[in-house]
C-alpha cells in the first residue's frame, strides 16, 4: 500500500514538474529527479520496498533483491547529485576565454549542490565547425576545439567537444549546447572615442532571426544577420536602434560600418560563431547508471526465469 502510494506520488510529481503547470519553464528529467521532494519519495519508496522483501524473503539473493539494490544504488546516486553536483552554461564566441579565477559563472544556468565547490578552470573555444542542412536553416551537428585547463595549475589540453556525445576531462563532462553568430560592437562617443567594445552572443541562426541587446546606454539594438556573401550588397546585418519608443535608426549595415545616434555612434567590427560550453561534475552519476544497468540486468534475468519456469511446467504436462 505504501509502495503504491509512494509510486503514484513520484508519478503525478514528475508530471507537474515536466509540464510546467507550476513553474515559469517545465523542468527537465534530471532536475525532477534530483528535487527534494522527488529524493523524499524514492525514499520512501524503496523503504516500503525493501519491508515488502523481507516480508516475502527467501533463501539466496533473488532478482528481486537484485532490483531491490539496483533501485538503491539509483537513489543514492541521485541523492550524491543532489549534494554534489556542478553545472553551469559557459557562452563562447571563437577565440575568447573564460577562466573562473576573474569571471563568474552565469548565474542563470549555475547549479552547485550545497556540498560541492566551484571547479576553478581556465577553457577558451579556438574554433567551432557547425554542419549545417542542405538548406542551411537546421543545424545538424556541432564541433568546437576546447582549451582546457585547471586554473590551479596543470597541463593545458585541446580537446574535441560536440553536441551529441560528452567529452570527459578532469573529473567533468564538457558538451556544446546552441548555435548562433556573435558580433563584436564598438560603442564610441561623437569624438570617435571608444566607450565600450564586447561580444554579444545573439540567436541570430537560422538567418533572418532577430535578438536584441542593451549596453550602457538606454537603447536597445535589435540585429539580424544573414551571413551570405551578398546579401544586401555587402551588408549583412538588419539594425534597429530604439530608445524606449522612438525608433532612431532602421536599415542595412555592414562590417565596419558606424550608424550615428544620439550622442554616439555604434558599430560591428567582426562577427564570429558562438555556443554555449556545457560544464558539468556530478559524482552520483556513476552510482545511478550503475543501478539503472542492475535494474535491466534484473529484470531480463527475471523474464528469463518467467519464460523458463512456463516451459518446465509446458514440458511436464506433456510428458
Amino acid at each position: 500500500m505504501l509502495a503504491g502510494g509512494a509510486a503514484a506520488f513520484l508519478l503525478v510529481y514528475a508530471i507537474l514538474e515536466g509540464s510546467g503547470l507550476f513553474r515559469v519553464t517545465p523542468a527537465g528529467v534530471r532536475d525532477i529527479a534530483i528535487s527534494l521532494p522527488f529524493l523524499l519519495g524514492s525514499l520512501v519508496l524503496l523503504a516500503a520496498l525493501l519491508v515488502n522483501g523481507w516480508q516475502r524473503r527467501r533463501v539466496g539473493l533473488s532478482p528481486g533483491w537484485f532490483s531491490i539494490f539496483a533501485g538503491a544504488l539509483i537513489v543514492a546516486g541521485l541523492w550524491t547529485s543532489h549534494l554534489t553536483r556542478f553545472s553551469a552554461e559557459i557562452p563562447l564566441s571563437e577565440g575568447q576565454k573564460f577562466s573562473s579565477l576573474g569571471q563568474v559563472y552565469p548565474a542563470e544556468s549555475l547549479l552547485v549542490g550545497p556540498l560541492t565547490r566551484q571547479p576553478q578552470i581556465v577553457v577558451a573555444l579556438k574554433k567551432l565547425s557547425p554542419t549545417f542542412a542542405t538548406d542551411r536553416q537546421r543545424l545538424t551537428s556541432l564541433q568546437g576545439e576546447v582549451s582546457f585547463a585547471l586554473a590551479g595549475g596543470g597541463p593545458r589540453r585541446t580537446v574535441s567537444v560536440t553536441d551529441r556525445f560528452p567529452t570527459f576531462i578532469a573529473g567533468m563532462r564538457l558538451q556544446l549546447r546552441d548555435f548562433g553568430y556573435s558580433p563584436r560592437y564598438l560603442l564610441k562617443d561623437r569624438s570617435g572615442r571608444v566607450l565600450d567594445s564586447a561580444w554579444a552572443a545573439l540567436r541570430l541562426f537560422p538567418p533572418g532571426s532577430e535578438d536584441s541587446f542593451r549596453l550602457i546606454t538606454p537603447h536597445t539594438f535589435s540585429l539580424r544577420y544573414s551571413p551570405a556573401p551578398d546579401s544586401a550588397g555587402g551588408k549583412p546585418f538588419q539594425l534597429r536602434i530604439v530608445r524606449g519608443k522612438d525608433l532612431l535608426f532602421t536599415g542595412s549595415v555592414g562590417l565596419g560600418g558606424e550608424v550615428p545616434f544620439d550622442n554616439g555612434f555604434l558599430a560591428i567590427a567582426e562577427v564570429r560563431n558562438w555556443t554555449r560550453l556545457v560544464v558539468v561534475r556530478d559524482w552520483g552519476e556513476p552510482l545511478t547508471w550503475g543501478g539503472i544497468l542492475l535494474l535491466a540486468v534484473s529484470g531480463a534475468t527475471r523474464w528469463w526465469l518467467a519464460r523458463k519456469s512456463a516451459s518446465g511446467k509446458g514440458s511436464t504436462k506433456a510428458s
